[in-house]
């Protein structure tokens, strides 16, 4: 045999046995090599927190929260800092890499795309692509997965799942494919406190199964779905055509698969089984799934008792009271007829019933919507109607004592005595128990109205949006975005081209004047962009230049140094 066929053989041979490892990974063998990116800076977990990433002109840098320009700008783009102590940033090229708090190149800007992140185990680790494909670091600049796959998700340092040509697999740098390629995803679905016992779905076609980080598949995919009864549990509902149960992961089922509704009672330690007609509710212990029906008053406290002692309920029994007479002594026939819903109180009496939708006594008023013939009205506590059936729609009072209500195609807001606070003439309503402002809106404009239907401004404005738990709401007048309180007073005339959220520590971006700009929970700017003699700059709070594009020409002052 010559030593070409020899060769040829070889190769096929390899090319046919699939990549057992990465050392043996020899289907990568066509995909372009990449040099390291380590850079001279170190990641320090926790530090950068206190930075937030800062736009001037069209470069970005870093400020902290006194206003101290701590890493200047020269980044086309910047992210702020993770716990591990790193950001995302990116060159002019439009290269990505990694900086540290004092701003030196942890990982040197040769990525397309990157996203830095901490795996299960509290590594930090960055998902990187090169060209067309994906490989990993670590928060040090060194390739722990040289971009091999089409995309990728870290667990570890060691494991991946990862896209290859076009299916998915389980890969660990170790010991290569713990799953083949072959599947559609694989995602996470077990979540625990311990992260080396997290579990993953992993799917083929329709079908999904579950396997644990060193390979082991517990279930092959024969599920329509799959999701864990709660974080730290090793029980998991699963669907099987149109019923679902709840299986352990030994393949026991500790619920049998039913068409009824499951819920999770965890401080109970029991899976509860209730059917819409079911005339009994089930519960499943854990770990074994012992089956037992539950009392009425456990059905009471699992709703929570309200202050008028009534829940929504169904009539599940027909059967007349003999001890409930008229004046004449004979029997009534029965109040109320299967599947009726009413309200029950603790006992599971049912105290009045005959609707065809029933809504909570919530708030304060003592008012539930009902539905009867088509139309929403409301009842008092006895079951006394109060509010007429009138409405299309409607919703529960709320703890400001208003309800949302649907007449003639339009939406207004009614009292506890059914008076409109506000006409029905609007598109939309909406109330924020925060905010304590009623906002309504016709097509794309807005309007606020005062908890008493006091009218604050007509329908002028173009946006707004609630920033819970803060009290107020943000607004926007002609194209500038301000900030209203609870008594619709500015708090905060429009001034903002566009905002943001404010984040854990109350700050957020903004621009203004169309350029980038932080502020505090107080509205205050902790820096902003400005022109100063035609000079782009960077001003504080009290209004002091920070930063400037260039230095002042010879016959002007310096610029102000950065605030220590």
């Amino acid at each position: 045999m010559s030593r070409f066929f020899l060769l040829l053989i070889i190769s096929l041979a390899l090319s046919l046995a699939g990549p057992l490892s990465l050392a043996r990974a020899t289907s990568f063998a066509l995909v372009p090599d990449v040099d390291s990116l380590a850079g001279p800076g170190a990641a320090k977990a926790g530090s950068g927190q206190d930075l937030r990433a800062f736009q001037f002109n069209d470069v970005w840098g870093y400020i902290d929260l006194k206003a101290n320009i701590v890493i200047p700008p020269t980044f086309a783009k910047a992210a702020n800092f993770i716990n591990a102590g790193v950001a995302l940033v990116a060159n002019p090229e439009g290269k990505t890499g990694l900086i540290d708090a004092a701003g030196a190149f942890v990982v040197q800007p040769g990525l397309e795309w990157g996203s830095p992140e901490e795996t299960l185990d509290k590594t930090c680790v960055v998902i990187g692509r090169v060209g067309a494909y994906t490989g990993s670091l670590d928060c040090a600049g060194h390739w722990l997965l040289k971009p091999r796959l089409i995309s990728a998700q870290s667990y570890s340092l060691d494991l991946y799942s990862g896209k290859y040509q076009d299916k998915f697999g389980l890969l660990s740098l170790n010991d290569g494919w713990l799953l083949k390629p072959e599947y559609d995803f694989i995602t996470q679905v077990g979540f625990y406190d311990d992260p080396s016992q997290a579990l993953l779905a992993f799917s083929q076609g329709s079908k999904m199964g579950l396997v644990d980080l060193k390979g082991e598949v517990l279930f092959q995919p024969r599920f329509e779905s799959i999701a864990q009864l709660g974080k730290n549990q090793d029980f998991y509902k699963v669907k099987v055509g149109e019923n679902q149960g709840v299986i352990d992961l030994e393949g026991q089922w500790v619920v049998p698969l039913t068409s009824d509704e499951i819920t999770f009672k965890e401080s109970l330690k029991e899976i509860w089984v209730k059917g819409p007609e079911a005339e009994k509710t089930f519960a499943y212990s854990l770990p074994k799934g012992e089956k037992r029906v539950l009392t009425l008053k456990e059905l009471w406290a699992s709703v929570g008792e309200s202050q008028f002692k009534l829940a929504p309920c169904v009539v599940l029994k027909t059967v007349a009271n003999p001890n409930n007479c008229d004046p004449c002594g004979r029997v009534l026939p029965p109040k109320f007829k299967k599947g009726d819903k009413g309200y029950c109180d603790h006992t599971g009496a049912i105290k009045f019933a005959g609707y065809e939708e029933t809504g909570a006594y919530a708030g304060v008023t003592g008012r539930a919507k009902v539905k009867k013939g088509g139309k929403f009205g409301f009842v008092d506590p006895k079951g006394q109607l109060v509010i007429p059936y009138q409405y299309e729609m409607a919703n529960d009072f709320t703890a400001l004592g208003l309800a949302l209500v649907k007449i003639k195609g339009f939406w207004g807001v009614i009292n506890e005595k059914g008076r409109y606070v506000i006409q029905p003439t609007y598109d939309g309503v909406s109330i924020n128990n925060n905010a304590k402002l009623i906002v309504v809106w016709k097509k794309d404009n807005y309007g606020v109205f005062r908890l008493n239907g006091g009218k604050a401004f007509d329908l002028i404005f173009e946006d707004y949006r609630y920033a819970d738990p803060r009290p107020g709401l943000w607004i926007k007048y002609k194209g500038l975005w301000g900030w209203l309180d609870q008594r619709a007073q500015w708090v905060l005339k429009p001034k903002y081209n566009n905002i943001d959220y404010f984040d854990d520590s109350g700050i957020m971006s903004v621009l203004y004047k169309n350029k980038f700009a932080l502020i505090n929970d107080k509205f205050e700017f902790i820096a902003y962009n400005d022109v100063v003699d035609g000079q782009n700059v960077v001003k504080d709070q009290a209004e002091r230049v920070i930063w400037t594009a260039s230095p002042a020409s010879p016959e002007k002052s310096p610029p102000p140094a950065p605030v220590s």
